[in-house]
């Protein structure tokens, strides 16, 4: 079983989905759970805000609130 999550984790985290997300994920299969690299984990959610919100840093706070809810959906954590 930790083969096949690892394999699932890796899969979602070229999909740059966030842990929580991920370990959600397995629970739902009845697998066990990963455990998270910060910094791989932090290199997502900045690479996704860079595609999605390119000026998020000098954004008024809506949209600055509007790409943590885009964070949280993909299942990062604050």
């Amino acid at each position: 079983p930790e083969k096949v999550s690892q394999i699932f984790a890796n899969t979602l985290n070229r999909r740059k989905k966030g842990i929580r997300y991920i370990n959600n994920y397995l629970a739902q299969r009845g697998l066990p759970a990963v455990t998270a690299d910060l910094e791989t984990e932090f290199e997502k959610a900045r690479e996704l805000l860079k595609r999605k919100y390119p000026s998020v840093n000098t954004a008024p706070r809506e949209t600055k609130a509007k790409a943590m809810r885009f964070l949280a959906s993909r299942g990062f954590s604050m």
